[in-house]
Order: C-alpha cells, then sequence, then structure tokens
C-alpha cells in the first residue's frame, strides 16, 4: 500500500523538541555506521516500533546490504539481517526504492509479495513499513519498521515523522561520506607516503615489507591480515604476514597455482573478491575460507615484482577510488621492495665474499688436512642461516670416506650416515655435478629411506674437483626447504674450488711429509721418526715416571745373502724382516730402520725382564720365518739378530745417552757372537 500525503497534522511544540533532540543526536555522529545505529534507535522510539533496520542499497548488484539495526525486545537482530537481500526477489523493497515513496506491507494481506510475507513469517513479524532513505538527492538505502505482535497501520503523521528523520539522516551521512572520503585520500596519501620512505631508507628487507603491510592495513577499519608474496621465475615465495591487530605470522597457506595470488601475478592485475563464498577462484578452496580478499601485484616497471593480499573477515565492497589508490600503492610498494632487495643483495654478496676471504686465508696457509677440512665445513655453513650441518667425502681411488662434519651449533661429529652406493653423496662423486634436493620428502633419492632424519628438508652435493678429477664431495643439510637457485649455489661453488686447491696441497704434503720420516725399502719409520719418537717417549717417561726400553738391533750374516743371492733378494728379506718384527710387537711399541741392516725398537712402559721377552720372541720369529733363498734354493743358512738393550732411566738420564748405552751393549753382544762363532 502507498500512502498519500494528505491529513498530515502539524506537529505539536512538545513533538518538534523531541525530534530536533533526536536529530542533534544522530547528527553528532561522525561516522556513517554510527549515524544509522543512533537514527535506529530514535525511529524506534518515536513510533513505539518492535525494531528498525537500515540497509545500504548496492545498485550494481541490486542487494540490500545491512548497515544498523535496533531491536526493543533483542540486543541483537537475528543473524540472517546481515545476509544481502537480492532486490529481484523482493520486489515490493525495489519499488520502495525505485519510486522513492513509503511502501506498507502486512501478513494477512494477499496483495503483500509471497517473498515479502515469508519474510514476515520468518521473523515473526506482523507489519512492516518501508522507506527510502535519501542523501544528497540520491536514494542509498531502505529502511524497515517492524512490528511484531500486532497487526498495525501506520499513520501518515507517523510516517511524515519518520520521513523528517530520514531527510536529517541522508544529510548527515552525506557529511559524513564526505569526510570519510576526506579520511580515506589523507589515509591513502599517508600510506603511500610511508612506503615511499622505504626508497629513501637503509631498512632491512623484513622492515620494507613489515612497513609496506602496516601501511596498507591502516586504509581499512575491516581489515583481517595481509601477506606479501615475493615473485621470481614465475614462483611465490612468501615474503611476510601480519595481521591487522599488529601481530607477525607466517604464511596461512601456500598460493595454489590456480589460486588468487598466482592469478594475480600472471595477468599483473587487481583483483577484489568481494565475497569469497561465490567466487570462482574460491570453489574448491580447501581452508573454507570466508570474507573478502584483494590481490594486488606489486609492479616496477611493469614487472611484477610480488603480490599482496589484504583479507576481511567479511563480504564487502570496493570502490573504485579504493582500488586505485591500492594500485598507486603497490606501484610505489613494488619500488621499495626493489630497492630494499638489492640492498640486501649487495650485503649478502658482500658477507659472502667475506666469508669466502677469511676462507681462503685458512686454505692458503695452511698444509694440515685437518685444519683445511674443519675451515671448510665452518664457511659453508655461514652462507645460511637454516643450515643444519656440512659434511666432507674425500674421494681416493673412487672410493669415499669420511673427511669430516660439523653442526651450525658448532659440534663437530663422525658422519650421521654412511653414504649410500644409490645415494646422495655417491651419486656426486661419480657424476661430478651438483645434485640439489630442495624438498628431501618429495626427492625420489629419499623417498625410500625410512631412516632419514626428521629434522632434514633439504640438501646439495656440490663436488670438489681439482684437475677434471672428483676428489671429494661437501655436502649441506638444511632445516627447511630450500630454492636452490644459481645465486645460491655461487659461493658454494666457489667455496668447492677453493677447497680443491687446499685438499690437494695438504694431501701432497701429508705424502712428502710421510716420505720424509718412513723408509722408502720397508715402509717403516725411518732414522729421523726414531729419533723424534724417542725423544718423544723420554718425556713421557719424565712426565710419568715409566720406564723406557731401548733396544738397537743388528742382522747376522746379512752380506752371506747379498753375496750369494744379489740384493734385489737382499732388499726383498730386509722388507721381510721388518714385516716379522712388526708382527712381533705390540702396537704401542716402534720399530724404526735407522740404515743398512740397523733397526731400532722403543718398548714403552717395559722393565728389563720384560725386553728379554720381547728380544727371545723375536729371535725364534727370525728363525723361523720362511725367507726366499730357502724356498728356491733349499738353502739351510740362515740370517739371525743381535741385540744391544739399554733401560731409561736406570742406564741413561738423556735420550742421548740411552741411545749411546744400547749402541755399547749392542756391539759388545756383536763381539760376543764373533768370539763364539
Amino acid at each position: 500500500m502507498v500512502t498519500n500525503e494528505t491529513n498530515i497534522n502539524p506537529l505539536s511544540l512538545e513533538q518538534m523538541r523531541e525530534v530536533l533532540n533526536a536529530i542533534a543526536i544522530f547528527t553528532n555522529k561522525k561516522e556513517i555506521k554510527g549515524i544509522a545505529e543512533e537514527a535506529c534507535k530514535q525511529i524506534t522510539k518515536f513510533l513505539g516500533a518492535d525494531s528498525c533496520a537500515i540497509f545500504n542499497w548496492d545498485k550494481d548488484k541490486s542487494s540490500l546490504v545491512l548497515w544498523a539495526e535496533n531491536s526493543r525486545k533483542h540486543k541483537k537482530f537475528d543473524p540472517d539481517w546481515f545476509t544481502p537481500y537480492l532486490l529481484d526477489d523482493y520486489p515490493t523493497s525495489l519499488r520502495a526504492l525505485i519510486s522513492g515513496k513509503p511502501v506498507q506491507i502486512q501478513v494477512d494481506d494477499p496483495n503483500t509479495d509471497v517473498n515479502e510475507r515469508k519474510l514476515l513469517l520468518k521473523f515473526e513479524s506482523k507489519t512492516m513499513l518501508k522507506l527510502p532513505l535519501i542523501s544528497g538527492d540520491e536514494i542509498i538505502g531502505l529502511v524497515e519498521i517492524v512490528n511484531n505482535d500486532r497487526i498495525r497501520t501506520f499513520t501518515e503523521n507517523e510516517i511524515a515523522l519518520v520521513t523528517l528523520l530520514l531527510n536529517h539522516v541522508g544529510i548527515a551521512i552525506h557529511r559524513a561520506k564526505l569526510l570519510e572520503e576526506a579520511n580515506q585520500r589523507a589515509a591513502e596519501m599517508s600510506a603511500i607516503r610511508d612506503v615511499s620512505l622505504g626508497l629513501t631508507t637503509n631498512q632491512s628487507f623484513e622492515d620494507v615489507l613489515k612497513v609496506i603491510l602496516q601501511s596498507t592495513l591502516s586504509l581499512f577499519d575491516d581489515a583481517m591480515d595481509g601477506h606479501i608474496f615475493i615473485y621470481n621465475n614465475e614462483r611465490l615465495k612468501f615474503g611476510a604476514a601480519l595481521w591487522a591487530d599488529g601481530n607477525l605470522s607466517g604464511s596461512m597457506a601456500e598460493p595454489r597455482e590456480n589460486g588468487l595470488t598466482y592469478t594475480v601475478a600472471r595477468q599483473a592485475k587487481i583483483e577484489a573478491v568481494e565475497d569469497i563464498a561465490t567466487h570462482p577462484l574460491y570453489i574448491n578452496n580447501p581452508h573454507n575460507w570466508q570474507g573478502a580478499i584483494i590481490g594486488l601485484p606489486l609492479r616496477n616497471q611493469g614487472r611484477v615484482v610480488g603480490v599482496m593480499n589484504l583479507g576481511f573477515y567479511h563480504p564487502r565492497q570496493f570502490t573504485n577510488d579504493v582500488l586505485q589508490a591500492l594500485t598507486t600503492l603497490g606501484d610505489q610498494a613494488a619500488v621499495a621492495i626493489e630497492r630494499s632487495n638489492n640492498i640486501e643483495l649487495i650485503k649478502k654478496r658482500a658477507s659472502e665474499l667475506e666469508i669466502l676471504r677469511n676462507a681462503t686465508m685458512v686454505l692458503t696457509s695452511s698444509l694440515d688436512l685437518e685444519e683445511v677440512l674443519s675451515a671448510v665445513l665452518a664457511s659453508s655453513l655461514k652462507f645460511s642461516d637454516d643450515s643444519m650441518d656440512a659434511h666432507i667425502f674425500l674421494v681416493d681411488e673412487d672410493k669415499l670416506s669420511f673427511g669430516g662434519a660439523l653442526w651450525a651449533d658448532g659440534r663437530e661429529e663422525s658422519t650421521w650416515s654412511i653414504p649410500r652406493e644409490d645415494g646422495l653423496t655417491n651419486t656426486v662423486a661419480r657424476s661430478g655435478e651438483i645434485l640439489a634436493v630442495e624438498n628431501v620428502a618429495e626427492h625420489a633419492i629419499y623417498s625410500a629411506r625410512k631412516e632419514r632424519s626428521k629434522m632434514l628438508k633439504a640438501i646439495v652435493g656440490i663436488p670438489i674437483i681439482t684437475k677434471g678429477k672428483v676428489i671429494g664431495v661437501l655436502r649441506l643439510a638444511y632445516y627447511k626447504t630450500q630454492e636452490f637457485s644459481e645465486d645460491f649455489l655461487r659461493p658454494l661453488v666457489l667455496l668447492a674450488d677453493q677447497a680443491a686447491l687446499a685438499i690437494e696441497n695438504a694431501r701432497l704434503h701429508e705424502i712428502v711429509s710421510k716420505q720424509a720420516i718412513t723408509d722408502s725399502l720397508t715402509g717403516l719409520p725411518n732414522r729421523r721418526a726414531f729419533e723424534l719418537q724417542l725423544e718423544h717417549e723420554v718425556n713421557r717417561a719424565d712426565r710419568y715416571g715409566h720406564p723406557i726400553i731401548l733396544v738397537m738391533i743388528d742382522l747376522n750374516n746379512f752380506k752371506w745373502v747379498n753375496d750369494n743371492f744379489g740384493h734385489p733378494v737382499g732388499d726383498k728379506a730386509l722388507k721381510m724382516v721388518g714385516e716379522c718384527l712388526s708382527a712381533n710387537i705390540r702396537c704401542t711399541d716402534f720399530i724404526a730402520r735407522l740404515g743398512g741392516d740397523e733397526f731400532g725398537l722403543i718398548l714403552p712402559e717395559t722393565d728389563m725382564v720384560n725386553a728379554t721377552k720381547v728380544t727371545e720372541k723375536l729371535t725364534k720369529a727370525i728363525k723361523a720365518y720362511s725367507f726366499p733363498w730357502r724356498e728356491g734354493n733349499k738353502e739351510k743358512h740362515s740370517i739371525g739378530i743381535t741385540f744391544g738393550i739399554a733401560s731409561y732411566p736406570q742406564d741413561a738420564k738423556t735420550f742421548e745417552e740411552l741411545v749411546l748405552v744400547a749402541d755399547k751393549n749392542f756391539y759388545e753382544a756383536k763381539d760376543g757372537n764373533s768370539r763364539k762363532g
């Protein structure tokens, strides 16, 4: 039923005073929602109605969205009030909006539209008065006044009174909109300015992302959170996340290939999803998200460097002005991100060069293999904060041997796993190429390994190559999955190149050093090694009060071997003597060839009684040994041995004196054997 503007009684002085007070109350509010809420309260009071609701008219979607409500019986409306009403389903409401005139409907009126009657029944209402809300000569919404307990026809005076109030509500909302737009523009300019400061400051990359998120979220009172993903090589990597309350967080979910974030990145266009529940991009949403979301491309010189997502708790609209402001902010943010990222890269390069420089100083100054390997391990762990441990395996004659291991917390341990034949380390050693496993859980090499560490998320093996030959493998494990880009691997490859030269030099030095103290014929330590060991044992004996026995050994009749069978057989015999002597002493004893057919034996922590037992054992062993002339010529002749024994500190006070006493005793024994012969 449409009312006619007739028989309207003027307001009394008391009514005018109440109306003016009501107008003063809601016009004193500065925000649209506050104005609408207070207007609902005043209208409910003036008409003695049960409830009042004010809806915003979304002309583009032809729907009504609740702005504010008030009920005398209930503190809050039914949640269904908050669901947008599609006007195509409610022709009476649409007619009131288009005509600009109030309409009354009653639940028992047969002329009432079916859906309108159902709505009344749903909320157990008898009567509803619908009035258009006008602001700035434009109908912007609809006011619904409800009576629940009885059928009621609102009088023309009552409708006129509400219309008078709504005229002032419209004026107040128009003013609030202008103020809101001005504040929004100011907030947008402030946000853009804050983001632009990232271009002129030396903030870290993480701080720049945080400022961008803070500035953007400040534009909205109803925002939930913001996420930034960095776009690189067609892949999106999580950058930062911030909740509207200021709490930082990690990524809520990885971007889906067909989701909003990748769509925005590929199309380089802003995407506003006003209702996630109905948008095509979220039809198969695995997280059951609700509300609204904006995907904003961060573009610099036409290139997308990232995507910023802004989430909202409830469905909402986004005006063109808001989207344009966000686009401008996004472009500024992209420049700030690029600049900060470049600064971070420069810092990272400088740090990598410093690590390599320090490593080079150690690697070029040391010929000790253990020290070289330790320096390589320590340096390799410094290139990433996610490092778990580093291992080096050395390759010798196509066989792997453990070189060293270091954990990120400084622990030095043996390897926690032996390289499998078909595993990463052996694969790298055979191929001579880098093998990078960005996600251990998804890689074929680790798919069947039940014993894989739960901490291990990513691993890379880098060959250590010199002169085209793999001499080792540097293996690095990480607590997090990694993106092993060329930039990531470059310093590790440079370190491996440095390590190759240092390891090769250390190995050569080790060989030369060993040769310098090793008898080339027998493989036993030589006279130099013997003297060093004897001095060490004497010092040790002084410290702990243990005795030492020095035994000088000479072969009897060795000239006969050379004269009868030649020097090659003699050389072989010397080597066999060395093997025989070594096989019949303790592992703590020390045997050396001093020259010709002369040997020296050091027996630590041994007294003269036990030393005599050792010499008797050696005499029997040499006598029974199968020398080559026995095998080939059936000769019965054999070589024997003579001993010169001295005890420390019983016979001498220094290691030099000990040698002299042993020599003296040796010659006396040799002379005695000659007289017997």
